[in-house]
Parts: structure tokens; C-alpha cells; sequence
């Protein structure tokens, strides 16, 4: 709620992941964390990503209501906001590699294919 409608309302920006136009895999990938701190306000230019980072911190902060008192502490809350840019980042990165219809495990094409591919040519 806070990440996609109010802060994003609040700081003009838009929300939505828009894909890279780079090629290849280790550009992409780049790109698609890259967009955790760097989105698109509402005129399409590039501004820092205040609605995530506030959005991601204000709903973890939030969260502590649930939390035990022991666990209501500025450590536990930065850790269930660092899980939030870790899976983030992860949806980033398949939202970048996969297109609309098409399946992860494609054989010999698709996200994974070339993810592997990528790996393969960088170990």
C-alpha cells in the first residue's frame, strides 16, 4: 500500500518495473537491482526511489504492532526490511528475464536458459 499507491502518489513517481533495454545478462541484472534506488517520476524522467525505500520502511516499521516486545527493536525492523529489497531485487531480475507467455524453464530458450548461459561463461 505504502510503496505503490500512497508514497508513489505522494512523490509523483511511478511504481511500475519498465524493463531494460540492454542486452545481456550481466547488464540486466545491473539494471534490475539498480531500480531498487532509481525509478521513473511521472513525466518519465530518473529520480532517486523514495517511494520504495519509505514505502519498504514505513510497512516494516508498521509490522512491529504484530512483533513481540523483545522483537519491536530498529534490528529487527532493518531485517524484515532488508528481506523486502532482497526478494525485490530477486522479482527484478525475473521481471527483466522473463516475457508475458513465456515459461521459466523453456528448453534451450527463455529466462533460464540464458541466465544459465551467462553463469556458466562468468565462473
Amino acid at each position: 500500500f505504502f510503496e505503490k499507491l500512497a508514497y508513489a502518489s505522494l512523490f509523483k513517481q511511478d511504481p511500475r518495473y519498465h524493463k531494460s533495454e540492454k542486452t545481456g545478462a550481466g547488464a540486466r541484472i545491473g539494471y534490475a537491482i539498480s531500480r531498487l534506488f532509481v525509478t521513473q517520476n511521472d513525466q518519465g524522467a530518473r529520480q532517486f526511489n523514495t517511494s520504495f525505500i519509505a514505502g519498504g520502511l514505513t510497512t516494516a516499521g508498521l509490522s512491529n504492532v504484530w512483533e513481540p516486545d523483545e522483537r519491536r527493536t530498529a534490528a529487527e525492523t532493518m531485517k524484515r526490511w532488508g528481506l523486502h529489497v532482497g526478494f525485490t531485487a530477486a522479482a527484478n531480475i525475473l521481471h527483466e528475464f522473463i516475457e508475458k507467455n513465456e515459461s521459466l524453464f523453456q528448453k534451450g530458450r527463455g529466462a533460464f536458459a540464458e541466465l544459465t548461459t551467462w553463469w556458466s561463461s562468468t565462473t
